[in-house]
């Protein structure tokens, strides 16, 4: 995705390999899961420049930040409730 051009270009002949390289015809970037495809003539589309690991690496930080993101409501409903019902016993 932040691949300057040289770099795409280099990820792309090393995907397709030196048999196709005059072939490419566009770059496929996609952001779900994270990666560049390297398209040639005959349709084949290559996975290139983005590491295996990238994605489930993407994957858990996501799952973190939904999890965290739960136990963040869930404990802000607590304290709501708590103190009203302090509140409320002290009247």
């Amino acid at each position: 995705m932040t691949l300057d051009e040289t770099r795409r270009d280099l990820a792309c002949k090393e995907a397709v390999g030196p048999a196709h390289v005059m072939e490419i015809d566009s770059y496929r970037p996609t952001y779900i899961p994270l990666g560049l495809g390297c398209h040639i003539e005959n349709g084949t589309t290559y996975p290139a420049g983005v590491p295996g690991y990238l994605n489930r690496a993407a994957a858990a930080l996501a799952l973190t930040a939904v999890v965290l993101g739960g136990f963040t409501a869930l404990e802000s409903e607590r304290r709501v409730t708590k103190e009203f019902k302090r509140e409320k016993r002290h009247q």
